[in-house]
């Protein structure tokens, strides 16, 4: 049964594919990840108690980034489970 694969596999493969591309142009895109490029060049460039606020700077974005994204996936479960017909 080695190299044989259902469709229904093939298809899921191709969505998956397809999904985290999708994905990795939301995140790479600027406006989403500019605040979290500067606040870990503020950390990177900051020394003594300055480092210390400027990663809990940049941990509060990254949350921030974080809560987005689970809200826009869950805005596109939600979109998607309203097009699908009830059984």
């Amino acid at each position: 049964m080695t190299g044989v694969r259902r469709p229904a596999i093939q298809a899921a493969d191709r969505l998956w594919i397809w999904c985290r591309a999708v994905f990795t142009d939301i995140l790479d895109s600027a406006r989403g990840f500019s605040p979290i490029k500067r606040a870990r060049s503020t950390m990177t460039s900051a020394h003594g108690d300055d480092r210390v606020a400027a990663m809990q700077a940049l941990l509060t974005e990254l949350v921030k980034n974080q809560v987005g994204m689970h809200r826009h996936m869950a805005m596109m479960h939600d979109h998607m489970m309203s097009q699908m017909p009830h059984k």
